[in-house]
C-alpha cells in the first residue's frame, strides 16, 4: 500500500506518539511533500515519556523528490526525552535518516539500518550490514531489552525462519496481537484489525 501526504507527519503506524508503540512494522510506501514529514512507524515522539520499541520498516519514505522535511525510516522527528530503542529499518529513505530525520536530545539505542538498501543523511541509528540485523546476538540483545525493561506488553523476537520477512527479525507467533489487512475501496472502507491474542505477562522459557 501507499500512504502520501502534503505536508505534516504521516507514517505507516502513527502520524503522532505521546505513548508506546511497540513490536509494529510497516511494509506501505510513505510519501510527504512541501515541508512533509513522513516516516516508516512513526511520524514524531512527541513527549518525554513516548517510546517507540522493537518496530520495524521495510517500505520506501519518501520526499516526493524535493528536500523539504525531514524523512525518517522510523521516526521523523523525536523530541526531547522520547526513546526509540531495538528499531530498525531496511527501506529506503530519500533525502533523510535511516531511523530519525531530526531529533532534539532523544534517547536512541541500538536502532540499525541496513547500509545495503539505505543511505541515511545523518547519523541517528547505526549502520549495520544484513547478517547484523538477522544475527541471533541482535534478537537476543533485544529479548533481553524486553525482560528488564518496566514497559508492559512488550513482544520477543524470533529468528524469520519462514522467510515472511525478508529474513529480518519478526514477533514470536505468541505475541502476535492482530493482523490488519486494510484494504481501501473507492469509498474508502477498511478491514478491521482480526485479533489474534496474548497471554498477558508472559515470561520467555
Amino acid at each position: 500500500g501507499v500512504v502520501s501526504t502534503t505536508g505534516g507527519y504521516v507514517a505507516g503506524i502513527s502520524g503522532l506518539n505521546d505513548g508506546t508503540i511497540s513490536g509494529c512494522g510497516n511494509t506501505g510506501d510513505i510519501s510527504s511533500v512541501d515541508y512533509g514529514n513522513p516516516a516508516g512507524i512513526c511520524g514524531t515522539a512527541a513527549e518525554e515519556d513516548a517510546y517507540v520499541v522493537g518496530c520495524w520498516n521495510s517500505g520506501t519514505v519518501s520526499l516526493g523528490g524535493t528536500e523539504l522535511g525531514d524523512a525518517g525510516g522510523i521516526c521523523s522527528y523525536v523530541r526531547s526525552g522520547a526513546t526509540l530503542a531495538y528499531c530498525y529499518n531496511y527501506g529506503p529513505v530519500e533525502y533523510g535518516g535511516g531511523i530519525v530525520g531530526m531529533e532534539s536530545s532523544a534517547n536512541i539505542a541500538s536502532c540499525l539500518y541496513d547500509s545495503a538498501f539505505v543511505a541515511s543523511s545523518n547519523s541517528y541509528g547505526t549502520a549495520s550490514t544484513t547478517e547484523e540485523i538477522q544475527s541471533q546476538d541482535y534478537i537476543d540483545d533485544y529479548n533481553d531489552y524486553v525482560d528488564t525493561s518496566p514497559l508492559e506488553g512488550l513482544a520477543y523476537w524470533v529468528s524469520d525462519e519462514s522467510d515472511t520477512n525478508g529474513g529480518y527479525p519478526v514477533l514470536a507467533p505468541e505475541d502476535v496481537l492482530c493482523r490488519v489487512e486494510i484494504q481501501v475501496s473507492g469509498r474508502g472502507a477498511v478491514t478491521p484489525c482480526r485479533p489474534f491474542g496474548i497471554l498477558p505477562g508472559r515470561s520467555r522459557t
